[in-house]
């Protein structure tokens, strides 16, 4: 039996704090565009249900078209059981008002249900307590709320001989933490014969043990949205032998547009055609060692912001205008954020075994007064780069 687990889709979110308005519409189809090629792969690849735990939209005021399109593209894909746990953002019991839930579609509640998953005879809901064969899958969800107390993990009721796996939104705590929507007690939910803890809330791919029988897994967002969520987003692929009650999993990138972070420093540089040869290479690098399977054809256009830090004493100018517009037309996105600070022009040298290090030093160490030791500092780093130097 083949099950994916994903999360954090946040549909129709509003993507404005950096991207214009027609950027922003555009990431939101295309967000949509991943979640329905998502569901073509399932159905290609003969995957039997799609765990999606909690945060399908990014709020439960959606718009009825984003719900009614969601809806369309289950209905489908009818050969796929989608199992749809809402979450924080989107915990609402009325968020499918007005729209037919597909029959291939089951919307967990409030309580704890169980569903029987089955190659031969599909998903039947069955009653806590009713003896099952072995060989069985058994899937178990519950929305945590604010009610959410001891008593809801108690709750939950698993048979010992069957291949359990249950799902929930929230972030998980070791040691408690508190008894609210947001929040799951870890501790509560060992020894309870879990093989696998569907998890959602968390945007980045986490997995751990979970006792000495189950592990637990968050997915992360299936796309990301801002330079919070940089790196690779996807699914998680479940391959579950009932007879042997072994779950075999792996995480498959997925996302249309991977977002970076990278920061320079430009401590030592001279010129700017130094920082942004510097810039070049680590996006080369960057997209080089990245692990993206580029499963589907995509344009190529990632989203990428760089961070210029440190001391930008031997650099007369940062232009990030300029920088900007070097390398603005490779990318969907591309931003320049100069966090430099201007120092003594002697950090990254003093303790460098080199012509420069020892030039430093034995400026630092003369009885010159602090501007002057900055001034020939700067002129001597410049002079041993090749650089040509106006005495003013």
């Amino acid at each position: 039996m083949r099950i994916i687990h994903c999360a954090d889709i946040h549909l129709d979110s509003q993507m404005t704090s950096y991207l214009d308005s027609g950027m922003a519409r555009k990431r939101r189809k295309e967000i949509f565009n991943t979640f329905c090629s998502m569901l073509d792969f399932a159905q290609e690849n003969r995957v039997d249900a799609i765990i999606i735990a909690g945060d399908l939209f990014d709020t439960d005021k959606i718009s009825m078209n984003t719900v009614k399109a969601v809806t369309d593209e289950i209905q489908r894909h009818g050969e796929v059981t989608v199992f749809y746990l809402p979450g924080n953002h989107d915990r609402k019991d009325n968020i499918f008002r007005g729209c037919n839930i597909p029959d291939n579609m089951i919307v967990l509640s409030g309580e704890w249900s169980y569903w029987r998953l089955n190659e031969v005879y599909g998903v039947q809901e069955i009653r806590t307590g009713q003896k099952m064969p072995d060989e069985t899958v058994i899937l178990a969800g519950c929305v945590l709320d604010e009610y959410t107390d001891a008593d809801t993990y108690d709750h939950l009721q698993l048979p010992e001989n069957t291949v359990n796996i249950v799902t929930l939104h929230g972030q998980i705590y070791e040691n408690g933490g508190r008894n609210n929507a947001d929040s799951i007690d870890i501790r509560r939910l060992q020894n309870r014969c879990i093989d696998y803890l569907a998890l959602g809330h968390v945007h980045a791919y986490q997995d751990g043990r979970l006792d000495h029988r189950g592990r637990y897994c968050y997915p992360g967002c299936l796309e990301g949205r801002g330079f919070d969520e940089c790196g690779e987003h996807g699914f998680v692929m479940l391959d579950v032998d009932a007879l042997s009650g072994v779950i075999r999993s792996r995480f498959v990138p997925w996302a249309y547009r991977r977002i970076s972070e990278i920061q320079v420093d430009v401590t030592g540089m001279t010129d700017m055609l130094e920082v942004e040869d510097t810039i070049a290479e680590r996006l080369y690098s960057e997209s080089r060692n990245s692990d993206m399977e580029r499963i589907r054809d995509t344009d190529g256009l990632d989203i990428v912001r760089v961070i210029l830090a440190g001391d930008s004493f031997t650099l007369e100018d940062i232009s990030v205008e300029h920088i900007s517009e070097r390398f603005k037309d490779s990318f969907f996105y591309f931003s320049v954020l100069d966090r430099t600070y201007k120092g003594d022009g002697q950090t990254g040298y003093e303790n460098e075994v080199s012509l420069k290090g020892e030039f430093v030093r034995t400026v630092m160490a003369s009885q010159l007064s602090q501007d002057d030791k900055e001034y020939i500092i700067a002129m001597g780093i410049r002079a041993l780069a090749g650089e040509e130097i106006v005495i003013e």
